[in-house]
């Protein structure tokens, strides 16, 4: 609709996202009806001050043009990372998932339904804060519809099959494309496919996607049930809220980490057992048995949202949340968009449940 550009601001001294509505485009026969429109992206932007949304900053109109001033986001669409890379580990995964259904939440919660929720609209920093941008076509909660009904709005692979009959829709759209999301990111595939469009709107319609246990066998299972949930026909048999859903997601996935820990654990005994079953092996010296013991790390930043690393280059996962280690020695460091990175070593005993609260100190703005 708009053309995007790298501006600065010299009063406030910082770079900024210039998006221009064309004069050409306002000039068509539906040159008010776009212009109505880019007003509604600054009014839903606007209204919403939240890590893990684009700011807009102002909205003006110069004679033949109108313009949005808005928050520059140095990184990259996460519709790029897909194409470059067709699946993702499953920590880098709930990371992201945390940061879209976070701001999914707070505009829920504020009255703003995106509509147009995909790869290509969420944005990924260097250090792995996701950005929700683009509110085009969002609906505010009280605002007259620009659009009719029987009217279809929206990428038609991320689409709810309301949003495809053209029907009046709510909140539980935008959750329906952050499961088509989640499950892309988790096998590289979309899970309604088609050569065109209109096959797959009756993909979403009619079909169900590929089951999640035949692409990627080595996931927990139980993320089965929250993808079939996310992205039921109908509306009511969805997660009725962001929170929900992020909350049955890090559920699903918690409980598959206590199960591995026992696999391990089960390992060392049968690998123990073996060898006393050779004692003509120990018949000079006794060996001790090394026991890999754990202890759980409680990981906390203010503001939340912190990516924490080990060492530096291991991703670990967003603040907060907890991980399960093997005790011993380690360097954490904390990052977030705007703040300096902090470094922490901290020593994990056996058994033991450390919690560790960084407060992250702001950047200085760049001269």
């Amino acid at each position: 609709m708009g053309r995007v550009y790298l501006a600065f601001d010299p009063v406030i001294e910082r770079r900024v996202a210039l998006k221009i509505l064309h004069p050409n485009l306002l000039r068509s026969e539906e040159g008010e009806a776009l212009k109505e429109r880019f007003r509604r992206e600054a009014r839903a932007a606007g209204r919403l001050v939240h890590p893990n949304i684009v700011t807009v900053y102002d909205f003006g109109e110069t004679g033949e043009s109108a313009f949005l001033a808005m928050e520059y986001v140095d990184g990259r669409s996460l519709k790029a990372l897909l194409e470059e890379r067709e699946r993702f580990p499953l920590d880098q995964v709930l990371a992201w998932m945390r940061q879209l259904l976070s701001a999914l939440g707070y505009a829920h919660r504020n009255g703003v339904v995106h509509r147009d929720i995909k790869p290509a609209n969420l944005m990924v920093l260097e250090d792995g804060t996701l950005k929700v941008t683009d509110f085009g076509i969002a609906h505010l909660e009280g605002a007259p519809h620009l659009t009719q009904v029987g009217a279809v709005v929206g990428s038609p692979a991320y689409m709810a099959p309301e949003q495809c009959r053209g029907e009046e829709i709510d909140s539980r759209a935008d959750l329906f494309a952050a499961g088509v999301v989640l499950y892309e990111l988790l096998t590289g595939k979309r899970p309604f496919r088609g050569r065109d469009g209109l096959t797959v709107l009756h993909q979403i319609l009619h079909s169900e996607p590929e089951p999640l246990s035949r692409l990627r066998p080595d996931l927990p299972p139980k993320l089965e049930g929250v993808v079939r949930k996310a992205l039921a026909k109908r509306p009511s048999e969805r997660f009725q809220t962001a929170e929900a859903f992020l909350k049955t997601l890090e559920e699903a996935v918690s409980a598959e980490r206590p199960l591995r820990s026992r696999r391990w654990l089960l390992l060392i005994v049968v690998l123990v057992s073996l060898a006393g079953a050779i004692p003509w092996i120990l018949r000079e010296r006794s060996f001790p048995v090394p026991l890999v013991e754990t202890g759980i790390l409680q990981l906390q930043s203010d503001p939340a949202g912190a990516i924490v690393l080990q060492n530096g280059e291991a991703f670990l996962g967003v603040t907060p949340f907890q991980i399960e280690l093997p005790a011993g020695s380690y360097r954490l460091v904390f990052r977030k968009f705007g703040f300096r990175p902090t470094e922490v070593v901290v020593e994990l005993e056996r058994g033991a449940s450390l919690p560790v609260k960084i407060t992250l100190l702001k950047a200085e703005p760049e001269r």
